[in-house]
């Protein structure tokens, strides 16, 4: 009998040390493979239809780090099949995350989608779909929801900045958009920015800013000269041309061959500053 029972004690102490979930609820760590610590920055979105986001505040990226539980529940299906947008199907405010230190996040970080019609927050994760144990507070909700204000506010002490680019040690003239993507990369330029690009497709350089900016993505055709953002946290320099989704930025004030001599040869670093 002493036996039996040391035996059941050693079962539920590795039970309950191991990986087991007594109660079928799991960490962010545990089904995004992450924590709050590995969070650099997260962008909304009020509607899964929404082209446009903004980066919202480092106090709201605590909530991410509830208890999850897995569930039967197709994202696409749910929230991304209605086209147009139905007032009999469900929305979701968007949350595109960006981590550090991730191997499996290097690319592109996870996205959450919180319900319009239940509050809960849903992502698929490393092995399934997982739903937030409980509904996400109000609070964290109007945190996510874009602040015209703030944003009014941030960009007047920016505006008055210029944007200067050099490719190497070539600087060149752009003819920058008045956006808020560009205001950001204003702010994120601030000290000086260095990005590393890589040429591809025969026709551009693209390379990561390391950070999410707003972005207003629209299916356009980029000429020579064009700077455009990409998945809100790439910049993309054209010396060709291409169709795809994206936000403009700028414009490069050159020639097509100039543009080809410093970006058709080799791949470059560009350093951004805003002065």
């Amino acid at each position: 009998m002493k036996k039996v029972n040391t035996l059941i004690f050693s079962l539920i102490s590795i039970c309950l040390l191991g990986s087991c979930h007594k109660d079928n609820t799991y960490s962010l760590k545990d089904a995004a493979g992450f924590e709050v610590s590995n969070i650099t920055g997260v962008m909304a979105s009020e509607s899964v239809y929404q082209n446009s986001a903004w980066p919202i505040s480092e106090d709201a990226y605590s909530y991410f780090n509830c208890r999850y539980i897995k569930v039967d529940f197709d994202i696409r299906d749910e929230f991304l099949s209605s086209w147009p947008p139905s007032e009999l199907k469900d929305d979701a405010y968007c949350l595109h995350v960006d981590v550090k230190d991730v191997d499996m996040y290097t690319s592109y970080g996870p996205i959450f989608y919180i319900s319009h019609n239940t509050s809960y927050m849903y992502f698929d994760g490393m092995d399934a779909t997982y739903r937030s144990k409980n509904k996400m507070p109000n609070k964290f909700i109007e945190m996510i929801k874009r602040d015209d204000k703030r944003v009014s506010n941030e960009s007047g002490e920016i505006m008055n900045k210029t944007l200067e680019l050099k490719i190497d040690s070539t600087e060149v003239e752009v003819s920058w958009l008045n956006n808020d993507s560009v205001t950001a990369l204003k702010s994120l330029s601030k000290d000086g920015l260095n990005v590393n690009l890589e040429m591809y497709g025969g026709n551009e350089q693209f390379g990561s800013l390391g950070s999410l900016l707003p972005s207003s993505d629209i299916n356009q055709t980029a000429i020579p000269g064009d700077i455009m953002l990409y998945q809100s946290d790439k910049i993309v320099l054209f010396y060709g041309s291409n169709k795809w989704s994206y936000t403009k930025l700028g414009h490069i004030i050159l020639s097509q061959d100039e543009l080809t001599n410093l970006l058709g040869n080799k791949d470059v670093t560009i350093t951004l500053s805003s002065k």
